[in-house]
């Protein structure tokens, strides 16, 4: 009931507002790249170049030269309007991005947020009250659904919006370098079946991710930095063997994973391309080549703030990508939305005060000079309505509240599941227990977790100390589902309920 009210919110809402583009702006260790793809299918490219040390490995080491970069930009986008904001995706370094393919039960539709949400949290590298995160269904079948999960640092990505926020850029969307590469290719060649290979080389370091149905099932970032080590520079035999060495961990996951032999590699290195296509084809004899947009830019260095572009473009009702540091997109889309339909109305109102002010006013000095004219015409105010004309307005009267109640409501608040998880986390952290996958239900706290523990005793304390625990009840671990795997390890299947706070006093 909610999605449906939700879904005609938005068509109305889309009627009443503009959808305006969004920009494309890469930040780079080096330099901020910004494109925009204008309606006549024209290109405009803008870049301004960060003096060496002010971004270094993806932190903003010098706000101050940062914004003064910032506000160059701003003035080249903008020379005759410094107070206009401009909205934009951003792409952030690489540096400071992680990603990680989960899977996790088919436990349905409606219920793939909460448990992704959970799961998403689980395998965080990163402490998930420091971290933004964010995932995308890549895959689905009858037993699982298999997500990708986006990860970054709270804290670099609020220094980046508070700054792009002073100048004048309104960040809607956060994304990293491979997933805006992804949209690039996706829209010159469409999604492939077949999975391929695109190594990107920019001044930050090398971006190696698989692309399979148009979706990202495997991405590695190596910063300069890290191939360099304590050496001044990289040799040229240096780069040619991370080169391979990086190929090769994709030949092998590609192997194992899809049961496939990888055929093709898109390069994306300027300057380096034919260099790179020899090494690939050499050693590996696997089909290697160039990567070309038709879309005309300088040079492929461009590719990137292109991608965050082209997703600048699309409808935000329907994007249910990873966005890194917002709301997910459709959500964000909603918000703004609303904000735009209380700027029209609130305008619309304010004009139609102003109109009804001058009518009162010109209507006093007609009638306070021409008072006869008063009289004459005061016959045609003592027209009594027709019952049914009242009924009709006091319908459309209510109509419209129930409609401007709905949108203030459409937020309702969500169950919260940070007790159940407090709970769950306090028993098996004590037991050793690793935890594959967990769900828990909203309506009636019933969680269901698949685990695994070095021994058979340490289910048996696990199962016995959630028995006993005042927090959970109607604990259900069937022999069946308790058995050992390669490395050791017993996996089990545990249900059970968790008693809310209130209860358990």
């Amino acid at each position: 009931m909610k999605n449906d009210f939700l879904k005609r919110a938005l068509v109305f809402f889309k009627r009443l507002s503009l959808k305006p583009k969004l920009g494309g702006l890469q930040i780079t260790n080096s330099v901020l790249r910004y494109v925009f793809l204008k309606d006549n299918g024209a290109v405009n490219t803008i870049s301004v170049k960060l003096p060496p040390g002010v971004v270094s490995g993806g932190q903003i080491q010098s706000e101050e030269n940062f914004l003064h970069a910032l506000k160059q930009l701003h003035e080249l986008l903008c020379p005759e309007k410094p107070e206009k904001k401009i909205k934009v995706v951003i792409s952030l370094p690489s540096a400071i991005t992680y990603t990680r393919n989960y899977n996790i039960p088919n436990v349905g539709k409606n219920r793939l947020e909460e448990a992704a949400e959970l799961n998403l949290k689980m395998i965080s590298p990163i402490l998930s009250e420091d971290t933004y995160m964010s995932w995308q269904l890549i895959d689905e079948t009858r037993d699982k659904f298999e997500l990708f999960g986006a990860f970054v640092e709270a804290q670099a990505v609020d220094k980046f919006r508070d700054l792009l926020w002073q100048v004048g850029f309104m960040p809607m969307i956060f994304e990293f370098p491979s997933l805006s590469l992804s949209w690039v290719i996706n829209n010159a060649i469409g999604p492939r079946s077949e999975p391929f290979l695109t190594l990107s080389i920019s001044g930050d370091g090398l971006d190696i991710f698989l692309l399979k149905n148009g979706s990202i099932y495997f991405d590695y970032f190596r910063s300069w930095r890290s191939i360099q080590g304590n050496g001044k520079q990289i040799s040229r035999a240096d780069f040619n063997q991370v080169v391979i060495e990086e190929v090769g961990k994709v030949v092998n996951f590609t192997s194992s994973r899809f049961n496939e032999t990888l055929k093709y590699i898109f390069i994306v290195a300027p300057g380096l391309e034919q260099e790179i296509k020899q090494i690939v084809e050499a050693k590996f004899n696997i089909q290697a080549a160039p990567f070309r947009t038709p879309i005309k830019l300088q040079d492929s260095s461009w590719y990137v703030a292109l991608g965050a572009a082209i997703r600048g473009g699309w409808d935000r009702s329907e994007d249910r990508y990873v966005s890194l540091g917002t709301s997910r997109v459709e959500k964000m889309f909603f918000q703004e939305r609303i904000v735009e339909f209380t700027k029209f109305w609130g305008n619309a109102m304010a004009a139609l005060i102003a109109t009804f002010l001058i009518l009162m006013i010109g209507s006093f000095f007609l009638l306070k000079t021409k008072p006869e004219i008063s009289d004459r015409r005061s016959d045609l105010f003592n027209i009594d309505f027709e019952q049914s004309e009242i009924s009709e307005l006091k319908q459309s009267a209510e109509e419209f509240n129930r409609l401007v109640k709905a949108v203030a409501n459409v937020k309702r608040e969500q169950t919260s599941i940070p007790a159940v998880l407090d709970g769950v986390r306090e028993i098996t952290e004590k037991y050793g227990v690793v935890i594959d996958s967990i769900s828990i239900s909203p309506s009636n706290f019933a969680v269901s977790m698949i685990g695994h523990v070095p021994s058979y005793e340490r289910v048996i304390d696990l199962k016995n100390a959630l028995a006993d625990s005042s927090k959970f009840r109607e604990v259900d671990m069937p022999f069946s589902k308790i058995f050992a795997s390669e490395g050791s390890f017993v996996n089990f299947d545990v249900n059970f309920k968790y008693v809310p706070g209130e209860i358990q006093k």
